[in-house]
């Protein structure tokens, strides 16, 4: 019996989507594949329900595309300092940043591991590949409570957490924040590989799954949509 997801869309239409945005990203570098790249990334967060997070990100968008536009305008106003330079270079690669984002933020919100590994299973992956993203995914949420931990650690110490510091005593920092974090990363993804071999990801055998994970027709039509609209951005544009 397959439980009744109220997830609409499918975790390998998140993968077909961040894959062909940054296809056309990367063959483009028009403002037009940019917006066309958040609206997609817009429409996922409202398919998904996640209205809030959605104007968070369209007003983080459109400040950075405003910067980006008047950087010629702010450049010549500050007598060519270097300045605007570096602020409409960040927004530049914000703006390429932020649907990704968007989209991971939405599988964060909506998706659950086995949900996620139940769908890479559907695409035919190798074990190693699929036990190697769900760690990775599974990782990332840990991963900030180690670094947390890291810092407190540093505090007892005594070592301080500014960019002076950092930049005078570089050995030092390294040795209290790098080196604990590597060697805790390395245990933290230790059990996170024992936990998903236990529950017989590392099997052979096919293996059941409580989750409904199929392509329905809102993946279709987005698939299709994006695609379209990607594509006609980028030739008659």
């Amino acid at each position: 019996m397959h439980l009744s997801s109220k997830k609409i869309l499918d975790f390998r239409t998140f993968l077909f989507l961040n894959l062909i945005l940054m296809l056309f990203l990367i063959l483009s570098g028009k403002q037009v594949i940019v917006i066309t790249a958040f609206a997609i990334a817009a429409a996922v967060m409202m398919i998904a329900r996640e209205w809030r997070a959605a104007g968070i990100a369209a007003l983080w968008f459109i400040g950075n595309f405003a910067l980006h536009y008047y950087t010629p305008f702010l450049y010549k106003r500050f007598s060519h300092s270097s300045v605007p330079l570096f602020f409409g270079t960040l927004a530049f690669l914000m703006q390429r940043i932020i649907p990704f984002l968007m989209l991971a933020l939405t599988v964060r919100k909506t998706k659950n591991i086995s949900e996620i590994a139940a769908s890479l299973e559907k695409m035919k992956l190798h074990k190693g590949i699929i036990l190697s993203i769900i760690v990775m995914i599974r990782y990332l949420p840990a991963m900030t409570e180690d670094i947390r931990t890291v810092r407190e650690a540093m505090k007892l110490k005594g070592i301080p957490l500014s960019p002076t510091y950092t930049l005078c005593h570089p050995v030092r920092t390294i040795e209290a924040s790098v080196v604990p974090m590597l060697f805790k990363s390395l245990k933290t993804t230790e059990e996170f590989s024992s936990a998903a071999l236990i529950k017989g990801y590392g099997c052979n055998a096919k293996r059941s799954s409580y989750f409904d994970v199929r392509i329905r027709r809102a993946d279709t039509m987005l698939i299709l949509g994006s695609s379209a609209l990607l594509t006609a951005a980028y030739s008659f544009l």
